[in-house]
């Protein structure tokens, strides 16, 4: 894990300032507060936070597994969350990497991957909190 903190650390110049530029676009009253879904370990909370003047920051992040066999409805909010991400075909991505990818992904695709016996999952969900200062 620690490996994976470095590496956001060292990697975070290149989205500091996009993040911090679209926070100041939000015009944010201090003291807002915020909730980083599914955004890994809470690292880029903390820049929101800072720009609403949080103090005594604290992050809390939750982990939610799933795994086969899937609930129905968790298959489909899988699948809502494959499309609602990566829902069209980027100019980046070789047409051979999207067809993997209709091919992976596609409920009705016989390869889907959220048929696997073996299927496994993860989420997370950071919250942050601090005082607004006097």
């Amino acid at each position: 894990m620690l490996s994976y903190i470095q590496k956001l650390e060292e990697s975070n110049p290149l989205r500091e300032s996009i993040i911090r530029s679209a926070v100041q676009t939000l015009q944010l009253p201090l003291g807002s507060k915020g909730l980083d879904a599914g955004c890994g370990i809470g690292y880029q909370a903390l820049l929101p936070a800072d720009e609403v003047g949080l103090e005594d920051l604290t992050v809390h992040t939750f982990v939610k597994d799933v795994h086969a066999p899937l609930r129905e409805n968790i298959q489909t909010a899988l699948i809502s969350l494959f499309f609602m991400l990566w829902g069209e075909r980027q100019p980046e991505v070789s047409e051979e990497d999207w067809e993997e990818f209709q091919r992976l992904c596609q409920p009705d695709s016989p390869d889907c991957l959220l048929n696997l016996q073996d299927y496994y999952a993860f989420f997370t969900y950071s919250m942050f909190s601090g005082k607004v200062p006097k």
